[in-house]
């Protein structure tokens, strides 16, 4: 695994790392902490990668594949907007919505990545997941009180490594 495969294994599971000077911290919700502790052997191999990575303005460009600039700006974009919490209670509350944003979505854009198709579907694909979560936050995003995304205060949990 390299200082970006991490980086994207984090943002999966809700964390977020931030580099400080010599220091990095990886944010994330207090229920992520198992998954966190699984990969903090990982964190602290790869600590001056990562920084390296975080220190620059966008550290997804580093990646040279435009399919995986696309799907990363994406996960970016749904950090503007999406509560923290609400996947999980979607899944109970509405499973048809649940369905759609974590199954039928992901499989099209799999699809797309898996057969090679042209950037413009993949970038589509993205672009209906993204525009599908906006609307679920949009009408479901009372069912949770904290949001979460770049600037904002993280739920308790702090990992630094």
């Amino acid at each position: 695994m390299d200082a970006l495969e991490l980086l994207e294994q984090l943002t999966e599971i809700g964390a977020n790392a931030r580099a400080d000077g010599t220091e990095l911290a990886v944010l994330f919700p207090e229920e992520r902490r198992s998954d966190v502790e699984r990969l903090a052997p990982e964190i602290r191999r790869l600590k001056p990668d990562l920084l390296e990575a975080l220190r620059r303005e966008n550290y997804e460009q580093l990646w040279t594949d435009p399919y995986w600039i696309a799907a990363v700006q994406a996960q970016a974009h749904l950090r503007e907007f999406w509560p923290f919490g609400l996947r999980e209670r979607l899944e109970k509350v509405a499973p048809d919505l649940y369905a759609l944003l974590d199954v039928e979505l992901p499989r099209e854009i799999d699809r797309v990545w898996d057969a090679g198709g042209p950037l413009t579907e993949f970038r589509r694909a993205l672009d209906r997941w993204v525009e599908a979560h906006r609307e679920a936050a949009s009408k479901c995003g009372h069912l949770v009180d904290r949001f979460w995304g770049v600037d904002e205060t993280w739920p308790r949990g702090f990992h630094e490594g």
